[in-house]
């Protein structure tokens, strides 16, 4: 079964399980855009190049910028009224009165690039509160979602909807994730 099909199953119409499935979507498209310019690795236009470093003392290389952009680029066709994201100092707003928020790193690991190694995107969707301060400092509990994208050999998804771990892997030939575990 593809992503696509367990998330419409899953929400069956329910209002704010059908926006957590469309939200889980868009960050799929993100995903296997993202994946496809990480697999590029050095032919990627310097992806590797340091841009930056953030406050914390992390670096900021083009492949962050670029990560940061696809995400942002699809959660703004989303339900999602707020995005907290690793790489910016305060969340954005989008769209007005959507019910979720998202809480991402667009990718974890940017330097693993270099040694060819696996690289990530960690994503926490959230119902959305009056202001962007309230809504992420809401417990772990409230959480409507949360998983990650492991781009190596294989690109991944490791998703809970709250109850259990789903793994899906995706299909270059489909361009879709296909549910591959379930535990």
């Amino acid at each position: 079964m593809n992503l696509h099909a367990y998330l419409n199953a899953w929400a069956g119409g329910r209002p704010v399980e059908t926006a957590v499935a469309t939200t889980i979507g868009r960050l799929a498209e993100a995903a296997y855009k993202l994946g496809e310019a990480v697999g590029r690795g050095p032919l990627a236009d310097d992806m590797h190049e340091l841009i930056a470093h953030h406050a914390d003392g992390d670096a900021q290389r083009r492949l962050d910028i670029i990560a940061e952009e696809l995400v942002t680029e699809r959660l703004r066709h989303a339900p999602v009224r707020f995005l907290a994201s690793e790489e910016k100092e305060s969340a954005l707003s989008m769209l007005p009165g959507a019910p979720l928020a998202v809480a991402i790193d667009p990718l974890d690991g940017s330097t693993n690039i270099d040694a060819n190694a696996p690289l990530g995107m960690i994503f926490s969707i959230l119902p959305a509160q009056d202001t962007p301060a309230a809504t992420f400092k809401q417990p772990g509990r409230a959480q409507l979602a949360s998983g990650f994208f492991i781009f190596g050999p294989h690109t991944t998804l490791a998703l809970t909807l709250g109850d259990g771990v789903l793994i899906f892997t995706l299909d270059r030939e489909t361009q879709r994730f296909t549910l591959a575990r379930t535990g």
